[in-house]
């Protein structure tokens, strides 16, 4: 499921989520949600040496949306 924090909320208090697994994001915590962090790591991208990638030295998300 994708969508604003409101709408992830709803899914899980009407339980068509069980499970939810995302970047952090702020959900008032009650009886019937537990959160729990799972990792504490940055996101990185990597590219092979050779890579045409690994030339430029400002990327953007939006530049790798549509690669492979």
């Amino acid at each position: 499921m994708t969508g604003p924090v409101p709408a992830v909320r709803q899914a899980l208090e009407e339980r068509r989520v069980e499970l939810l697994i995302t970047r952090k994001v702020e959900l008032q915590a009650d009886e019937n949600v537990i959160g729990e962090d799972l990792f504490d790591d940055d996101i990185v991208v990597v590219a092979g040496a050779r890579n045409p990638w690994s030339r430029r030295r400002r990327i953007e998300l939006a530049d790798l949306a549509s690669e492979p």
